[in-house]
């Protein structure tokens, strides 16, 4: 008789786009799926292509409301996919129905990203729910220590980046063509111009205006290209960027893609092929968040070979490495209806780290490098995909014992 394969679940808080969380759902999906014994279902994926060709993945679509629907239908999912090992990823209050799940009969893995601090108390009880918490850094590690310590193991797994779509480009001739197509599709001439690209969401926590007050710290061949919505979706939170970049008197210079005039649940405009050609045709790539999980746009850009200016604080050190500059910051807050404390960037050094990068190409071409090299170590999406490989085969062991 046939042995029945273990069945893996897999659920993010996030869609599958061009970048963020939908995307590294998909990469953890698709290596789990090449695992002996394993079948796998991904809910809330939009593609039913394979990451990988040598794999399957079963995709379980949204419904209208998104991810909700199927964290709110998990009592019915769980009975229909009867799974041996669900895998969750994204903010614990995302999934109020699993951990409620008071059937609970499989192993459970939650992949957690921790981008402030002090991590709220009470989540202890959670915790212990768990089979395996795993954290994106050693920072997110250090933060929920006092409340996972000795209620679930802990593992520290990095995020990816697909190194063969995401690239640099050294050819000359590729580099003008990219600026060229840019242009066109920006409706202004990139050429002989500085250009810094942040492809961040518009929302409270990626504080995108600070970006904007930088701009008046820079020359004016200076230009930024905004890859978000311009402003915030019905539900959401965010700003109206190109009031504040008039308010601020930089709207000449501040370019945005078109990102973010999709409905919720409709498939994103933007290939991940074409988000690696924005970064590629970009000099910089800036960030003023005020706090991050792990950061997956900044390993995209050290892919590529652009070096990130990007807050210190959180995250970023511990993955930018030698790949940028971190700016100063200028204030540490709670923000509103929020327990942990933000990082807000000093719009002044991050521009004096933008024009140190600019004004000296050793130091340019030493992060470039340095980026590239920390990625094909680190982060690369076959060595991140041989260690969700390996804690599951760890998990098919000890449910065997």
């Amino acid at each position: 008789m046939k042995k029945r394969q273990t069945r893996v679940v897999t659920i993010s808080d996030g869609i599958d786009c061009a970048t963020g969380f939908g995307v590294q759902h998909k990469i953890i999906a698709s290596a789990l799926a090449t695992v002996p014994g394993c079948e796998v279902y991904a809910l809330g994926l939009w593609d039913t292509t394979p990451h990988r060709r040598d794999c399957r993945v079963t995709v379980v679509p949204c419904g209208p409301r998104g991810v909700d629907d199927l964290t709110d239908r998990w009592g019915t999912l769980h009975r229909e996919l009867a799974p041996d090992v669900l895998v969750t990823m994204g903010d614990l209050r995302m999934f109020p129905a699993i951990i409620k799940d008071a059937e609970k009969d499989y192993t459970w893995l939650h992949f957690l990203p921790v981008d402030g601090d002090p991590f709220p108390s009470g989540c202890r009880g959670v915790f212990q729910r768990m089979d395996w918490l795993l954290l994106m850094s050693e920072y997110g590690a250090r933060t929920v220590r006092a409340e996972a310590k000795h209620a679930v193991r802990t593992r520290i797994m990095p995020l990816a980046v697909d190194t063969k779509m995401f690239t640099p480009c050294e050819d000359p001739m590729e580099f003008g063509s990219l600026r060229a197509r840019w242009s066109q599709r920006l409706k202004c001439r990139l050429h002989g111009k500085h250009v810094l690209v942040c492809h961040d969401t518009n929302s409270f926590r990626k504080n995108t205006p600070a970006l904007l007050e930088m701009m008046t710290y820079l020359p004016d061949d200076v230009l930024l290209v905004l890859h978000c919505s311009e402003k915030p979706r019905p539900g959401s939170y965010g700003w109206d960027l190109p009031a504040i970049a008039r308010h601020e008197g930089v709207a000449d210079r501040v370019l945005f893609t078109g990102h973010g005039t999709v409905k919720p649940n409709e498939r994103p405009e933007m290939k991940a092929w074409e988000l690696a050609s924005l970064i590629q045709m970009a000099d910089l790539r800036v960030s003023a968040t005020t706090g991050e999980g792990f950061g997956v746009g900044t390993i995209e850009a050290m892919a590529c070979g652009v070096p990130t200016v990007i807050t210190d604080c959180t995250t970023s050190g511990e993955v930018l490495g030698a790949g940028g500059l971190l700016a100063k910051v200028g204030q540490r807050a709670v923000q509103p209806g929020a327990v942990e404390k933000r990082y807000y960037v000093d719009p002044e050094d991050m521009a004096s780290c933008v024009l140190s990068l600019f004004a000296h190409d050793d130091a340019y071409e030493s992060c470039s490098s340095a980026g590239i090299e920390r990625v094909a170590k680190r982060y690369a999406e076959a060595h991140v995909a041989s260690l969700w490989r390996a804690l599951m085969q760890e998990v098919l062991d000890e449910r065997s014992d």
